[in-house]
């Protein structure tokens, strides 16, 4: 297409080294692969260039934020939407030992802390067309403090199970009873007379990465109309910490808090020294007469179930020192009679309870920018080791994405079809390369295969919902 030409282009400038020719290739190389995976050899074998003009291009140093700017640029160029901006981390294993900052993290699938890399990711939700594209990453190195204090404290339980206990001295039980009486004397909480401390943000190697990627991102954002007022990501953003970085930002933080989280109401009207006042009671969120700040903004019920969402609008907890809007998201399940939540905060106290929950429910179009990248585009594939090449490998399985996307966009408006996926457009890619490799066969001699129609023939081997396009064409016709 004359438009994804057009990207390309624009882009290409950002890539020291690289051609236009170069690039086309190994994109339509990566679209072409069937199997084995997308690694630099495969690439190198469905595509018009060498394999090892595929590791030329890898050793580029490019800066994937500027590029993926760049797309968003050349697709959205003056378009009025609402934007957010959503942060995640990918885990994906990888064998050997020297893949750059590979190391322990904890994979939610494995439910262990697996041998891999981590990839802290944002993107912009385009709230107008509920898609994510993908504008920036840093790859997290493994904390070596964490690592080494949990690898002690294992080699302290392993001593202890090790140890045999025999029965307790004279000695030993005096000194024991003297320990409980020191400690029924000074019982915990704040010593009397003693000052509140400011609260201040945890140093941790994902919070790091997240107040390094803001910094770097939203200047760009900025230059090319894209204003994002919210920040949204999972539980583990829904802390002190992830408010303190989104306001300095000048940003709202939508996430979620966990589920046993004791909130509280303002302190009325005149107790100044007060910092909290009545505890809100969630088995009593039913009732709004008991509890006349929630507002109820959502009811379903079913056979199951009934499902209620309510909106506090300004609540404290203990562990985020500012005032924040909260969504209950109460479930009752008929059967068992017991109740569930879910807590959905924002610090914009003005945000409609609606918007937070669906700003909330959009995070997850994050995770479908990892799955395509790993099952499509080489995330999970890639065999480098060096940094250069393994941040180009991340960096070019998120770029594809991105461009699927618009690609699939574009050919949508096109054809005027509501289902098209990225199955279909390798599949078209595949025929592409199909039909090239019959054309110039030696023992190949017939014209009509370099027809668009048998190359659409050829893709529909392999399409999930292209097949359907091309039967409406042919009754059309």
């Amino acid at each position: 297409m004359e438009q994804i030409q057009s990207l390309l282009e624009s882009v290409i400038a950002l890539m020291p080294g690289a051609n236009i020719e170069q690039l086309s290739s190994i994109i339509q190389g990566i679209y072409a692969i069937s199997s084995g995976g997308v690694t630099q050899t495969n690439i190198g074998r469905y595509s018009e260039v060498s394999t090892r003009s595929v590791n030329r291009f890898m050793s580029y140093d490019i800066s994937w934020s500027q590029v993926y700017v760049a797309q968003l640029k050349w697709y959205f160029g003056s378009k009025i939407g609402v934007y957010l901006l959503a942060i995640d981390e990918t885990v994906e294993d990888k064998a050997g030992k020297h893949t750059h900052k590979l190391g322990y993290f904890f994979c939610s699938k494995a439910k262990k802390p697996i041998k891999s890399v981590s990839i802290a990711v944002m993107s912009v939700i385009s709230v107008n067309q509920r898609k994510s594209y993908v504008v920036d990453y840093e790859q997290l190195e493994q904390d070596k403090e964490k690592a080494a204090a949990n690898k002690a404290a294992k080699a302290a339980d392993k001593s202890k199970k090790g140890t045999k206990k025999g029965p307790k001295s004279v000695k030993e039980e005096g000194s024991a009873k003297g320990v409980e009486e020191v400690t029924e004397k000074n019982k915990g909480g704040r010593p009397k007379g003693s000052t509140g401390k400011a609260k201040e943000k945890t140093e941790t190697v994902g919070f790091k990465a997240l107040e390094l990627l803001l910094k770097r991102l939203l200047p760009m954002l900025v230059q090319i109309g894209i204003s994002p007022c919210y920040l949204v990501g999972d539980g583990a953003y829904g802390n002190l910490t992830g408010c303190l970085i989104a306001r300095e930002q000048n940003l709202h933080l939508i996430s979620k808090l966990h589920y046993n989280t004791v909130l509280f109401h303002l302190p009325k009207k005149g107790s100044k020294k007060r910092k909290y006042g009545d505890r809100v009671n969630l088995s009593d969120l039913g009732n709004l007469e008991k509890e006349p700040l929630a507002i109820e903004i959502e009811r379903r019920e079913d056979e199951d179930g009934i499902l209620t969402c309510f909106q506090i609008k300004a609540v404290r907890t203990q562990h985020i020192d500012c005032t924040i809007n909260v969504v209950v998201v109460q479930y009752l399940c008929l059967k068992t009679k017991k109740c569930s939540y879910c807590l959905l905060f924002s610090t914009d106290l003005e945000l409609s309870g609606d918007n937070l929950v669906d700003y909330y429910a959009l995070r997850f179009q994050i995770e479908f920018n990892f799955r395509d990248a790993k099952e499509f585009f080489g995330l999970s594939d890639f065999k480098s080791i060096k940094e250069i090449q393994v941040t180009n490998s991340i960096g070019m399985a998120f770029f594809m994405v991105n461009l699927s996307y618009i690609l699939l966009a574009l050919t949508k408006e096109a054809l005027q079809v509501e289902v098209l996926s990225i199955h279909d457009v390798k599949a078209h890619f595949r025929a592409v390369f199909y039909a090239e490799r019959l054309k110039n066969s030696p023992d190949f001699s017939v014209p009509s295969f370099s027809d668009p129609k048998s190359i659409a023939f050829l893709a529909n081997l392999g399409a999930v919902n292209l097949g359907k396009i091309i039967k409406k064409t042919k009754k059309a016709a």
